[in-house]
C-alpha cells in the first residue's frame, strides 16, 4: 500500500500593501461608493504611516490597534 503525500497549502503572507490591494479590489467589486472606498485608502494611508508597508497583518496585536 503506498503512501498518499498530502498536498500542503502555502498561504501568502499579508502585507499591509496587499492587504489594500486585496481590501479595495474586493470592495470596487461590491460595488462600494467613490466615498466609501476614499475612506478605505484613507485608513490604509494611515496604517502605512503608523507601521511600515511591509508589516504583516498577521503580526497585528491589540497594542498595534
Amino acid at each position: 500500500m503506498a503512501k498518499k503525500k498530502r498536498k500542503m497549502q502555502v498561504q501568502e503572507a499579508l502585507s499591509i500593501e496587499k492587504a489594500r490591494e486585496v481590501v479595495t479590489r474586493i470592495k470596487q467589486i461590491e460595488g462600494l461608493s467613490k466615498h466609501t472606498l476614499e475612506n478605505y485608502h484613507k485608513l490604509f494611508n494611515d496604517l502605512e504611516r503608523c507601521f511600515s508597508k511591509r508589516k504583516l497583518v498577521s503580526n497585528f496585536t491589540i497594542e498595534d490597534v
